[in-house]
C-alpha cells in the first residue's frame, strides 16, 4: 500500500495493489505534483503544475529481504529522479526477521554503511541488496553483504565488526519500533 499524506495529515492519494502488482510511480507523481494547489481536494484530479519547492517528505518503512520491498524500490526511485530535491527522502528500516532471515543483517549493514561512508555510500548498498536480493537463499548472509558493501564504498571490515558486535542492532530496532507506532504491518 502506499500513501501520500499532506502536511496536516490528509490522505491525498492512496494505492492498495494486490500482491505481485507493482503499482508504478504515476499515481504518486500526480499526486505529489498536486500538492502544490492551493485548496486541494483528496478526491479530485491532479495538476500537472508542481508543487512549491519546499521538499515534500517521502518516508519508507522496508526489509531488504521483502521482494514487494525491492519492487516498490524502484517506484520510489522514480519518484525522487523526477522530484530531486523538492522530495526528502527517508528510509527507515522494518526487517519481518521471523519470516526473512537476513533482513535484520541486511538492515544493520545498509545502517553500516550510511554510518561510515555516506549517504551515496548507502544508497549504492540499497540498490546492490535489492538488486541481489534474489540471486539464492544466501545472497543476503553476512559474507554477501559485507562484499556489496565494500563495492559500495564502504570498508568491508568495518561492516563486518559491526555485524558481528550488533553495534547498530538498536537502532534498526528503533525504526522498526517507530513503525510499529505508526500502525505500520507485514501484512
Amino acid at each position: 500500500a502506499l500513501f501520500v499524506v499532506d502536511n496536516d495529515g490528509v490522505i491525498r492519494w492512496s494505492f492498495v495493489s494486490p500482491i505481485e502488482v507493482n503499482p508504478g510511480a504515476d499515481g504518486i507523481l500526480r499526486a505529489l505534483e498536486g500538492l502544490s494547489r492551493a485548496d486541494p481536494e483528496p478526491d479530485s484530479p491532479m495538476t500537472a503544475e508542481p508543487f512549491a519547492s519546499a521538499a515534500v517528505p517521502l518516508l519508507e518503512y522496508g526489509d531488504y529481504e521483502c521482494p514487494h520491498c525491492r519492487r516498490a524500490y524502484s517506484v520510489v526511485q522514480r519518484v525522487r529522479e523526477h522530484f530531486g530535491h523538492r522530495v526528502q527522502f527517508e528510509f527507515r528500516n522494518f526487517p519481518l526477521s521471523e519470516i526473512h532471515p537476513h533482513a535484520l543483517h541486511a538492515a544493520e549493514a545498509a545502517v553500516s554503511v550510511l554510518s561510515h561512508a555516506g549517504p551515496d555510500a548507502f544508497e549504492a548498498m540499497q540498490r546492490a541488496i535489492f538488486s541481489h536480493q534474489r540471486d539464492g537463499a544466501n545472497a543476503l548472509d553476512d559474507a554477501h553483504l559485507v562484499r556489496y558493501a565494500e563495492e559500495s564504498g564502504a570498508d568491508a571490515s568495518q561492516v563486518m565488526t559491526d555485524l558481528l558486535a550488533g553495534t547498530f542492532t538498536l537502532a534498526v530496532q528503533e525504526d522498526f519500533l517507530a513503525g510499529v507506532r505508526m500502525g505500520v504491518n507485514g501484512k
